[in-house]
C-alpha cells in the first residue's frame, strides 16, 4: 500500500487500530514527520514491568507483575505484542508500507476495547461539537453528571458514547 504522506499513514493505522480495538504508538526515534522511515506499533508492545514493592524496597521478580491484594503495584499492559507497520518513502515521495505484522499475541482484541484508549476518547469529545455543548451546559449551571447522562441518552447507552464522566470533567476543567 502507498500513501501520499506521513500523516496519511499515521491516520490510516490509527483508524485501523480503533476499528480492531487496540491503541497505536509510534516507535523508533523522534516524532518529527520529516523522517526517512516510521514504525507504528500496538500499544502493548514492549517488555512488561517486573518490579514490585516489598517491605518498602523495589524488587525485581521473574514473572510479570499481576494485580493482587497483597501487592500495591499495578499490572503492566505491555506483553511484547509484535503487531506493527513499517513505512518509508519510495522514489516518488509516497509512503509505502514495507513490513506489516497484523497478528497480535498475548492479548485479545475486540472493537469495544477502543473506547478505553485515551486517544480515541479525545477524538470522540472533539467531534460533533461535544466540547462546545459541554461548555454551554456548564455555563448554564447544569451539573457534570447530568451533562454526561444527557450525552449517554443521545447516543443510546454507555457503550455507544465512548466518553467517561471523568473525561467530561477534564474537558470542562481545561
Amino acid at each position: 500500500m502507498t500513501f501520499p504522506s506521513w500523516d496519511a499513514v499515521d491516520s490510516y493505522y490509527h483508524a485501523y487500530g480503533k476499528q480492531r480495538g487496540f491503541g497505536v504508538i509510534r516507535a523508533g526515534g523522534t516524532s518529527t514527520r520529516e523522517k526517512r522511515a516510521g514504525i507504528w506499533r500496538c500499544d502493548c508492545w514492549g517488555k512488561p514491568n517486573k518490579r514490585r514493592v516489598s517491605k518498602g524496597k523495589r524488587v525485581v521478580v521473574q514473572s510479570p507483575i499481576q494485580k493482587s491484594q497483597t501487592n500495591k503495584t499495578t499490572s503492566s499492559k505491555k506483553c511484547e505484542c509484535p503487531a506493527m507497520v513499517y513505512a518509508k518513502p519510495n522514489k516518488c515521495n509516497e509512503w509505502e508500507l514495507c513490513t506489516m505484522v497484523l497478528e497480535h499475541k498475548n492479548h485479545t482484541l475486540t472493537p469495544s476495547k477502543s473506547r478505553h484508549i485515551p486517544k480515541y476518547r479525545n477524538e470522540e469529545l472533539n467531534k460533533c461539537n461535544v466540547a462546545k455543548n459541554l461548555f454551554n451546559a456548564n455555563a448554564a449551571g447544569v451539573s457534570i453528571a447530568k451533562i454526561h447522562r444527557t450525552l449517554v441518552m443521545e447516543r443510546n447507552g454507555f457503550e455507544n458514547l465512548g466518553v467517561s464522566e471523568r473525561d467530561v470533567r477534564n474537558v470542562i476543567d481545561k
